[in-house]
């Protein structure tokens, strides 16, 4: 698996995604679906400001030999808590992908309290959060009102 910011010459693969997984995912993350509806070369300039400014990192996962996977995003906050955020392309769902590319991310982020956020009855989402070493923490609300599991990983400075 290969995590890297996002380039511009990852229009097609987003393209295809929106092709072939958005109606798949709409249901789960109505905030992604929002955002990938609308101008890609934009999500792809925004995806790469935001990473080189620190404010949040969205990753393209990919594939050893380039096919393109998925997305994870990490979004840290100054109380030491990342958030992340992940879709996977419908031909590449429950390969045990997205997991990995999560428990890379706790690596590379730790020490913090990780969050995971998703739809109760997104049973593959929830997976990657129990795969990964989360623990169900309970429930929010998202911006738009949507019920969301809540999902934990705490990452002390001790850990090894």
């Amino acid at each position: 698996m290969i995590l890297r910011r996002y380039e511009a010459s990852d229009l097609a693969a987003l393209e295809n995604f929106v092709a072939t997984s958005l109606d798949n995912m709409r249901r789960w993350m109505p905030n992604a679906t929002r955002e990938l509806s609308g101008a890609l070369t934009e999500w792809l300039r925004m995806a790469r400001e935001l990473f080189d400014n620190g404010e949040r990192f969205p990753y393209a996962l990919c594939l050893k030999d380039g096919t393109f996977v998925g997305n994870v995003t990490a979004t840290p906050t100054d109380d030491g808590t990342v958030t992340f955020g992940y879709w996977v392309h419908v031909d590449h769902l429950r390969r045990g992908y997205m997991s990995e590319a999560v428990e890379a991310l706790v690596a590379h982020f730790g020490p913090a309290t990780f969050v995971i956020h998703c739809h109760p009855d997104n049973e593959a989402s929830a997976g990657v959060a129990s795969s990964a070493g989360f623990v169900h923490a309970g429930f929010d609300t998202d911006d738009l009102g949507h019920l969301e599991m809540r999902w934990e990983r705490v990452v002390p400075p001790d850990y090894n």
